[in-house]
């Protein structure tokens, strides 16, 4: 099989070739990083870290909330627990916001965790993922409804 640092090394070799992304990739016991935003593929050591459409670990407002969630949340890792902490429609000030190109009041639309920008921007789902000492991975996605109103979970197991 492939070593993550052998995949991301074929990725980063051919980064040109996308949009803009982040990925993480696992080999289920270490997690390695690459964004062709950035520089060459990581690994991320353990500890709380926070993605969103930036770098990793980049301080935007609702990236550090999340961490803050996630910190509080990490006694009782379930699954319902960890999709709980992605549901924030809080919008941040712009002095506190990342410049990114877009328009000022873009950006403050997307600095919700929730985002939903009628007509048809918005989060679509979140995921959790727990990994246990033996192996075992849950995966549950969770898809919104266009207003938020209601979701719907898919869980994976293996």
């Amino acid at each position: 099989p492939l070593s993550p640092e052998n995949y991301l090394d074929q990725i980063w070799q051919k980064q040109a070739e996308f949009d803009g992304f982040n990925l993480l990739v696992s080999d289920g016991d270490r997690l390695f990083y690459l964004s062709n935003y950035g520089n060459e593929p990581t690994e991320i050591l353990p500890g709380i870290h926070g993605l969103s459409n930036g770098l990793l670990n980049d301080p935007w407002p609702k990236t550090e909330l999340a961490k803050r969630q996630l910190e509080k949340v990490l006694s009782k890792p379930a699954p319902e627990n960890l999709l709980s902490i992605l549901k924030s429609e809080e919008k941040y000030p712009a002095e506190l916001l990342p410049n990114t190109g877009v328009p000022q009041e873009t950006e403050k639309d997307l600095s919700a965790q929730l985002i939903r920008m009628p007509p048809s921007y918005g989060t679509v789902s979140a995921s959790a993922v727990l990994r246990n000492k033996q192996g075992q991975t849950l995966i549950r996605e969770r898809s919104f409804a266009w207003d938020h109103s209601n979701f719907e979970d898919n869980q994976f197991q293996f």
